[in-house]
């Protein structure tokens, strides 16, 4: 499970409280600690994308914030698309 989700409106009508979800929420955001490894946070990306997760957000100690789509890498998220990256 992702540290952080970001569910919309349609998203908790159709699933409410079913636990464990069925699917990713549209966005899951991943909280890098020391003892992550690459390898892991590259397949918790790959998992939730592969789940359902519309856009996938890594965030590293440093405040370095890499977004995830489909597609790979992006610069702006299409959810926020005036968040700032650090």
């Amino acid at each position: 499970m992702a540290d952080v989700v970001w569910a919309s409106d349609e998203f908790i009508r159709t699933f409410a409280y079913e636990t464990p979800y069925p699917k990713a929420p549209e966005i899951c955001i991943e909280i890098v600690s020391p003892s992550n490894s690459k390898a892991e946070i590259t397949g918790k990306v790959d998992l939730y994308l592969a789940k359902g997760a519309q856009e996938v957000r890594v965030v590293y100690e440093s405040g370095k914030i890499t977004t995830y789509s489909h597609i790979g890498e992006i610069e702006q998220s299409v959810f926020a698309p005036d968040a700032q990256k650090l």
